[in-house]
């Protein structure tokens, strides 16, 4: 009985495992499905459509030339006020899209002749926006290398994030059956390119061509990566390639396409890697300073100005960590060199420089530029301030004078009830009037009669209570007013 118990109690145990793990493999199923039909984008996508409508967007003449040029002048004036709005406006009417997804299709479908077109019309576009943008800045009189203009001589690696995943949001958009993709279309692209062509033209108008080429440089890195994005969805969705009655010819096609496509991806990866190194760099940076230098206690007068610090990034390792202090206290020796220990024990920082720019009694030409450059680029800040202190040290002003005035009224109404029993209301409040060249701000007392007083008796009460408040709250300005 004890054998055949435990036989049945086994079998029991694995039919219970089996049934575990046919639902397991059933939820599992179901997630997969689910996933599949959530991620799922081929059975909906137009191929002979959507290459139609990249295809007639390849080409920059006649009303998008137009609008280009309407859309890189609304930008640099936004890249030149600093207005990130103004910029956003530009970009939702730019058509600098067409020749890069066309480049893109072009490699993906081994489509030399479209390839060509949109080589053609893509230098059209970048030479027609850098001119726009380079008269635009050469003409203005106000050319102040704002951050938002600076912020885009330079890659990173959130711009190469911008431009490869902005690329897939419109191409997969595009592809779509019946879709109207053109706000995604239009912003994707010039979030990434417009902003850098603008400061191409700024950094030739103001004659400094290194900030023209690391602008440059950016555009062409998100172009790159729009590209990608580009050809990878295309491969991805299947699209069929162009055929060629020459099978020769059709060969040596494909492989060109094959190289180009290698060959563009190369500095690609190459850019992205550095920007990435670059980024891990920083943070590493940024978490030393946090630890060290922005914990550090000045018992004088001496602080960090964190405003000022400079992370430059270098391949070969001699990366620089610059920081600045400010007043007479200096930092000590010891302090500085236990930094320059605590900076190695980062993966990413041992090779780099740890350079401190100190004040002190004798004020270098390099502190004093690095206060020049400070207030320069607060200046706008400070003035904004300097407003609202004025207006605030105003209304403080207008409170103190108002609080001034405030009268015991509880102790006042008493003791008119008590020399004036013809009352039977009071009230009190300020009033603020003017004669168009002062402001004042006169006290009020509103009383209101019994019925049944005489007209003469009211006047002759008020005058004589006029005269009393005047003399109990030490105000020649206060008025009086009957009330009904």
């Amino acid at each position: 009985m004890i054998e055949n118990s435990s036989n049945e109690g086994t079998s029991q145990g694995q039919d219970s495992g089996e049934e575990v793990k046919k639902d397991l493999k059933g939820l599992l199923g179901s997630v997969r499905k689910f996933l599949s039909e959530l991620l799922e984008i081929r059975t909906n996508t137009d191929a002979v459509a959507t290459k139609e409508s990249i295809t007639a967007d390849i080409p920059f003449k006649g009303h998008t030339s137009w609008i280009l040029v309407c859309s890189i002048f609304i930008a640099s004036i936004g890249l030149n006020a600093n207005s990130t709005a103004v910029v956003i406006g530009a970009m939702l009417i730019s058509p600098l899209m067409g020749p890069i997804l066309g480049m893109g299709m072009s490699l993906a479908i081994n489509d030399i002749d479209t390839l060509r077109r949109s080589l053609k019309n893509f230098a059209v576009m970048v030479v027609l926006s850098v001119i726009t943008a380079f008269l635009f800045f050469y003409l203005f009189p106000l050319r102040d290398e704002s951050s938002e203009l600076l912020a885009r001589t330079k890659p990173d690696i959130r711009d190469v994030l911008i431009a490869f995943f902005g690329g897939l949001a419109l191409v997969i958009a595009r592809a779509k059956k019946g879709t109207i993709a053109s706000v995604i279309f239009g912003v994707a692209i010039a979030t990434a390119l417009m902003p850098p062509l603008c400061t191409v033209g700024f950094g030739l108008a103001i004659g400094k061509p290194w900030y023209a080429a690391g602008a440059m440089y950016l555009f062409i890195i998100n172009t790159i990566f729009i590209g990608l994005a580009t050809f990878l969805v295309i491969k991805f969705l299947r699209f069929p390639m162009v055929r060629y009655a020459n099978s020769h010819r059709r060969r040596l096609i494909a492989r060109m396409a094959s190289i180009t496509g290698i060959l563009v991806m190369i500095p690609a990866g190459f850019t992205f890697y550095k920007v990435f190194q670059e980024s891990l760099f920083k943070k590493q940076a940024q978490e030393f300073l946090k630890e060290t230098v922005e914990v550090y206690q000045f018992e004088g007068a001496g602080r960090y100005v964190d405003n000022l610090t400079k992370l430059d990034y270098v391949d070969d390792g001699t990366s620089l960590i610059e920081v600045v202090f400010m007043g007479d206290e200096l930092v000590p020796d010891n302090v500085i060199n236990t930094w320059r220990t605590q900076k190695n024990q980062f993966s990413r920082l041992k090779n780099s420089e740890l350079h401190i720019i100190q004040g002190g009694k004798d004020d270098s030409e390099e502190k004093f530029n690095y206060v020049s450059e400070l207030y320069e680029k607060n200046k706008a800040e400070l003035l904004n301030k300097d407003e609202q202190i004025r207006l605030l040290e105003a209304e403080v002003a207008t409170l103190t004078k108002n609080a001034g005035k405030r009268i015991p009224f509880r102790e006042v109404s008493a003791e008119a009830k008590a020399n004036y029993e013809n009352i039977s209301e009071l009230g009190f409040s300020y009033q603020v009037k003017t004669d168009f060249k002062k402001l004042d701000t006169v006290p009020v007392f509103e009383v209101k009669w019994k019925e049944g007083v005489r007209s003469s008796q009211k006047e002759a009460d008020a005058k004589k209570m006029l005269a009393w408040l005047k003399l109990r709250i030490q105000d020649s300005t206060l008025v009086i007013k009957e009330v009904e």
